[in-house]
């Protein structure tokens, strides 16, 4: 499972590099890079309200796409 929530609080509340964060989280620095850009583009900052548990946040940040067969039927959601 991704630590994103984690991962925003070392850079934001803690001001840790990526690569600390990284050491620390486990995911190397290239993935804290990506949550990072990501939650900029999802105009969040911390703290994350309180409504916004680990999941919520993964979908906010990485919403799943419907790919189309060339028929218009989903492959998948």
């Amino acid at each position: 499972m991704r630590k994103i929530t984690e991962v925003l609080r070392l850079k934001w509340d803690q001001q840790l590099s990526n690569r600390q964060i990284g050491q620390s989280c486990s995911p190397s620095h290239s993935p804290v890079k990506e949550y990072l850009f990501w939650a900029q583009q999802a105009g969040r900052s911390w703290p994350l309200s309180a409504d916004l548990d680990e999941i919520a946040l993964e979908r906010l940040l990485f919403p799943v796409t419907t790919i189309s067969s060339s028929e218009g039927t989903p492959l998948w959601t």
